[in-house]
């Protein structure tokens, strides 16, 4: 875990990691320069658990201090967790007994629930629901698919990680940089059809904002996974945006269409799980001059997890 001025979710954090059903293992958090109260809070865990490990530094940024952390461990596997998101009591135990049975893999996450400031679960992410098998991952790179795991919720092996050179200090989408690189060297991702992990989604307009500039950012790391397969040199974000800015938009319709997309169906979740239905009706309004097609599917997705909703715990809000 990387912490910066993480105090208002990271007691919650540290607690969901400590009450693993599953005890054996280290509990590295990096604090990346916190000014906050984070220090004290980790320095109160640490001396009610030994196996905390705290590293505090000056901020360096979440990529590097992921590295120092991972540099540090001293197991074969690592879990990921951050400050402000929650493990299921029995997800290590989970992932591991996954990894047993299947020793070929890599990287194994989970699905997660998404929760809001108030730890409220709005929504279920069950995806990706095709990402099981070698088949599956060939057919990922075949395709040139990001595999779409959640950070967070992911166990991937130490010398898988460190063969790929690990965190590139690309924020943000440290993250997606590592999956394409990891597709590249033919490591293998698979996904337990479990919420394992609740993973914190932040209603905050100006955070929702800025998960636009991220999207084009996914973008980004995609064109150069794409460059890297053709043997071509990468290109900087600011060069890559340059160009997608620069040009006419129907020469990059497709580009601008997915992330306006995935932006607003974002908004219409958000919208969703606060019952704003105006809102709501707003930016399927907008979804749908993006995309007629995509929303429909969309919309008629929702309508059946709705259905299913009724036989099962599960809140799926998948707009």
């Amino acid at each position: 875990m990387s912490v910066y001025n993480g105090e208002d979710f990271l007691a919650e954090a540290i607690e969901s990691v400590l009450n693993q059903s599953y005890k054996d293992f280290e509990f590295i958090i990096v604090d990346d320069g916190s000014t906050d109260s984070t220090p004290r809070i980790l320095a109160k865990y640490q001396t009610l658990d030994q196996r905390i490990i705290i590293d505090s530094h000056a901020n360096m940024g979440l990529a590097n201090s992921l590295n120092r952390a991972i540099d540090t461990a001293k197991g074969e596997w690592i879990a990921r967790i951050d400050a402000d998101d929650i493990m299921m009591p029995n997800r290590l135990e989970e992932q591991l007994r996954f990894i047993e049975a299947n020793p070929e893999v890599d990287v194994v996450a989970t699905w997660v629930y998404y929760i809001d400031e108030h730890s409220k679960v709005f929504r279920l992410l069950d995806f990706p629901k095709d990402l099981v098998t070698w088949e599956d991952n060939q057919r990922y790179f075949k395709e040139n698919k990001g595999v779409g795991v959640i950070h967070p919720s992911v166990m991937y092996r130490k010398a898988s990680f460190l063969k790929v050179g690990g965190y590139r200090n690309v924020n943000p989408g440290q993250d997606t940089d590592l999956w394409f690189r990891m597709q590249e060297r033919g490591l293998m991702f698979a996904v337990i059809h479990k919420p394992l992990t609740k993973y914190r989604a932040s209603q905050n307009s100006i955070v929702i904002s800025q998960k636009l500039a991220q999207r084009y950012h996914y973008q980004w790391t995609l064109h150069n996974m794409l460059r890297r397969r053709q043997g071509l040199p990468e290109i900087g974000k600011k060069e890559f945006m340059r160009h997608i800015l620069s040009s006419p938009f129907g020469k990059n319709f497709a580009i601008h269409q997915e992330v306006l997309f995935r932006h607003f169906s974002k908004k219409a979740i958000l919208a969703l799980s606060r019952k704003n239905n105006l809102l709501l009706i707003l930016y399927a309004c907008v979804l749908f001059i993006i995309s007629p097609i995509k929303t429909l599917n969309k919309i008629l997705l929702q309508m059946n997890r709705k259905n299913r909703s009724k036989e099962t715990l599960f809140i799926s809000e998948d707009f």
